[in-house]
């Protein structure tokens, strides 16, 4: 029920299969934007940064586009629940919209991320504004020069939101405050996040792979890339990183 499922169209048919040979019946719907606006989401936040004003304006634009959706999003997937009544939402923490229709319908939820947002669970050692710093992810090796700066760069980011992040934040309180009040599974290699405290509620669970990867076409530039490279490290941040092929 997530409406990031719409933008992993492949999920249509993976999944039914899947849940079908574990002995579960499976429906998916489909609760979304059409292609077009999915694909100027992505041009604007594969455009978008920190460093420069455009960057800036780019990124909240597209934060702008990606809240829109919620209003689109919420009534069908709360319509979707009241008739099938679930007895369980598990949702992705982009996924605002589901997160709300639990908390309205009293709903059993879990959330997931595929790396702790940087917003959950704040602490003072992070400068800057957590999950967008120029050099430094925390403040054990920054000098007060690098501090300053961090924190300009903040600035900058909230004078480039404007009221584009209150108006999304104001409408998803479930998903808005630093302490998530539902289990949260966190599937991410944790030697990559930056060390925390965390609450009860707050599982980490990865790296959570699948058993099989469908093999990369040998003329392919990624396939190249790795046959012609002994070790190599890949880091996926989040859906918005496209390779070439």
């Amino acid at each position: 029920m997530p409406n990031t499922a719409r933008t992993r169209p492949s999920y249509r048919n993976c999944l039914p299969g899947e849940l079908a040979e574990a002995g579960r019946a499976a429906s998916v719907h489909i609760e979304g934007p059409r292609e077009d606006e999915d694909a100027e989401l992505y041009r604007l936040l594969d455009a978008s940064g920190i460093k420069t004003r455009e960057q800036r304006s780019d990124m909240f634009k597209g934060f702008g586009i990606f809240g829109g959706w919620w209003a689109e999003t919420y009534p069908k997937i709360k319509a979707l629940c009241q008739a099938e009544q679930p007895d369980f939402i598990f949702a992705d923490d982009l996924a605002d919209a589901c997160l709300d229709v639990a908390r309205d319908l009293d709903i059993p939820l879990a959330g997931m991320a595929p790396q702790l947002p940087p917003s959950m669970l704040p602490v003072s050692y992070v400068p800057g504004m957590p999950g967008y710093q120029l050099k430094h992810i925390t403040s054990e090796n920054a000098s007060l020069v690098d501090r300053v700066a961090e924190e300009v760069c903040r600035l900058k980011i909230s004078f480039a939101a404007g009221g584009v992040m209150g108006r999304i934040t104001g409408r998803n309180a479930i998903s808005g405050p630093p302490k998530p009040r539902h289990l949260f599974f966190v599937n991410s290699f944790f030697g990559l996040e930056v060390p925390k405290e965390l609450p009860p509620m707050v599982r980490p669970v990865g790296p959570v792979l699948a058993d099989t990867f469908s093999p990369l076409s040998p003329d392919s530039t990624i396939a190249w890339f790795l046959d012609t490279h002994k070790r190599v490290v890949y880091i996926a941040f989040r859906t918005h990183i496209r390779t070439p092929d």
